[in-house]
């Protein structure tokens, strides 16, 4: 939910630090990767 709405227009994202605490063991491309599913739904906007 962070990735639309209000949210994405109104925090200033430059302010945040991201920490992994559950990763699986794939590569960050893999499709169960939740580096990947982050990246990509937000991180990269």
């Amino acid at each position: 939910k962070l990735s639309g709405g209000p949210y994405l227009r109104t925090v200033d994202w430059s302010k945040w630090h991201v920490f992994w605490a559950d990763e699986n063991l794939v590569p960050k491309r893999h499709p169960s990767s939740n580096y990947r599913q982050a990246k990509d739904d937000f991180l990269s906007k």
